[in-house]
């Protein structure tokens, strides 16, 4: 795991490379070092590549970036789960020595003896890295499948920056290093889904490399963009579901065996859910793993998560650890973090991880473990079961079935009255009203701000169109960019073992009738953890995760919040002062609009920073 930086350039560019690598070095707090190439006057092709390390597979110096083999440079981030395998691939297909026992070396030389076409096919894991092949001087950028590692960057006109985060475009940019005002507008008057539709970020002409893609530059900066995962199949798979359970029982054991590969203590996030206790219950029980837990609560009773914890870490027998949060500190803590990621922060949620890996730092962990994506890989939220009950409309005797378990078992459970209406949840108007969020702008926008919602078309089914959406252009970008950049702040790595190709494949292709049984959904996950999970997770018909009101973070009616709100602002420009501090005289509409008011002041501290 590292933080990566460079540039190509036509110029000969004096900038600070010190500057450069300092901007990424709690990514990689062990060793930094940078390559330059500086090409003759009549090309003037300028080649930088920095690397921050942390020391996670092969600590040793032999295994420290940049990284060379024959024509080609390589800066790295993330971690290549299977890199055994495909090293002994190339020693008995190529016949070649390995100098090092680091997943590096063995991804540099997959390319380069299998070719990049092949080396993304075959490894597993997350990644973002930059390769320069100094024979035809083309610039590769990628990240992985799933876009869990970052990787941004921007053009000018004779040069192409890159980095893992903001602040080094800084550094590149100078004067020209500034806000994206429409962007910010998304985030604050509508909901996070709305953030990663055409990857755009909260600085204009900066951009996200999109995941399961890369960036070709070649020695002109022509850049051209290649889609290297495909995950839809033309037909549905017929595998019946006990063969898909059997399937995925195989596949949880291998992910998460691959992704407790560490040379560092390993920890887990767990939450009262099924998704972190099913990881936690395969390397407790099938690999016997002396692991240590952590998790995190406030004092809202609305999502206590106490008791199905307990529950499973005394099933388990377990280290844990509970990480209470402190409201008291908020308020300086984003300020804090706002100015070291150079963004505001994007959810509640995302400050409470913060938190946690916070205190897991303290506990010399370096790598954590996560259950992100389960729920847009096995059907998780409670209105993936209203599109399910219109998938299977024309399967009456399933339909009567799923109607009457949804109407005993999972409407009680719904606290949101858009998702108790199945019957009008496809009409366009109610569909839209669920998925996309709410609308702050006419209450408190000035110039009321619009933006449209789109979803992408990938399937006819409206349950996995909606599981694809959440997964690539929806929920899981977010989570995913909130947590590593949290995690990295404090040197520490999170792996998300869900994120995995043939898993994902094997279910986004599965037949829909397989998702939800008997009312439960993520039935395959469900079924493929009996044996291994404790009962009273696997039986429970509840949606279970960690969440948390704005209201319960913040005190919006102390005078330090007051005075903050009061002191004059560029964000007046596009928000209506007045009616903010009128809403504050009200406990109801406080609680009302806790979470757009926690963003409002994420957005006023951002704005208040100078770039």
């Amino acid at each position: 795991m590292c933080g990566i930086v460079g540039y190509k350039s036509k110029k000969n560019l004096k900038l600070n490379k010190s500057k450069l690598i300092e901007t990424i070095h709690h990514r990689g707090p062990n060793y930094q070092n940078f390559v330059e190439i500086k090409k003759n006057k009549k090309t003037y092709n300028n080649i930088f590549l920095g690397s921050s390390r942390l020391s996670i597979i092969d600590d040793k110096k032999r295994s420290n970036q940049p990284f060379s083999y024959k024509n080609l440079i390589l800066c790295y981030n993330g971690e290549i789960y299977n890199f055994k395998s495909i090293k002994k691939e190339l020693i008995k297909s190529k016949k070649i020595k390995f100098i090092t026992n680091s997943d590096t070396e063995v991804l540099i030389k997959s390319i380069y003896y299998f070719g990049l076409k092949k080396t993304l096919d075959i490894i597993e894991g997350m990644w973002a890295f930059a390769l320069y092949n100094a024979e035809n001087e083309n610039l590769i950028l990628c990240r992985d499948r799933f876009g869990e590692k970052p990787l941004l960057y921007t053009k000018e006109k004779n040069d192409f920056y890159f980095c893992s985060e903001l602040p080094a475009f800084k550094i590149f940019l100078k004067n020209k290093f500034r806000k994206n005002l429409d962007y910010l507008q998304k985030y604050i008057f509508y909901d996070y889904r709305y953030l990663n539709k055409n990857y755009e970020t909260f600085f204009n002409k900066i951009k996200k490399v999109p995941q399961g893609s890369y960036l070709l530059i070649d020695k002109n900066l022509n850049i051209k963009t290649y889609k290297y995962f495909n995950f839809l199949d033309k037909k549905v798979s017929k595998v019946s579901y006990k063969g898909i359970i059997k399937k995925t029982k195989k596949k949880m054991l291998e992910l998460t065996k691959n992704s407790m590969v560490s040379d560092k203590p390993i920890g887990f996030c767990l939450s009262g859910g099924i998704d972190s206790t099913g990881l936690v219950s395969i390397a407790k029980k099938c690999f016997y793993k002396d692991i240590k837990c952590f998790t995190i609560y406030t004092d809202d009773k609305k999502y206590d998560e106490f008791d199905m914890v307990n529950k499973t870490v005394k099933a388990l027998n377990i280290k844990h650890k509970w990480i209470k949060v402190d409201k008291n500190k908020t308020f300086e803590n984003l300020k804090k973090i706002i100015k070291h990621r150079a963004y505001p922060v994007l959810t509640v949620t995302s400050y409470i991880q913060w938190l946690m890996f916070r205190e897991i730092s303290k506990h010399k962990i370096k790598v954590v473990l996560s259950g992100n994506g389960a729920d847009e890989t096995f059907s998780g939220y409670y209105d993936h079961h209203l599109a399910y009950l219109n998938d299977i409309e024309s399967n009456k005797q399933l339909k009567r079935k799923s109607l009457l378990n949804w109407k005993k078992k999972i409407k009680p459970l719904i606290r949101n009255p858009l998702m108790k209406d199945y019957v009008n949840y496809k009409s366009k108007k109610k569909y839209l009203q669920i998925i996309k969020g709410q609308n702050y702008s006419k209450e408190f926008s000035k110039n009321n701000y619009k933006k449209d919602f789109s979803e992408k078309k990938f399937s006819k089914s409206l349950l996995k169109n909606r599981m694809i959406n959440e997964m690539f252009h929806e929920s899981v970008p977010v989570i995913l960019q909130e947590e590593d950049i949290n995690s990295m702040n404090f040197s520490i790595e999170n792996r998300s073992p869900y994120l995995n190709k043939d898993l994902y494949q094997l279910l986004i292709n599965s037949p829909v009738s397989h998702f939800i049984n008997d009312g439960y959904a993520k039935s395959i996950l469900r079924e493929s953890l009996k044996g291994v999970g404790p009962k009273h997770v696997l039986k429970n018909y509840e949606k279970v995760g960690f969440n948390i009101s704005g209201d319960k973070l913040l005190n919006f009616k102390s005078k330090k919040i007051i005075n903050f709100i009061k002191k004059k602002s560029p964000i007046y420009s596009i928000i209506n002062k007045q009616k903010i501090l009128n809403s504050l005289k009200d406990q109801n509409m406080i609680s009302k609009n806790s979470n757009f008011l926690f963003k409002f002041v994420c957005a006023k501290i951002f704005l208040e920073i100078k770039t």
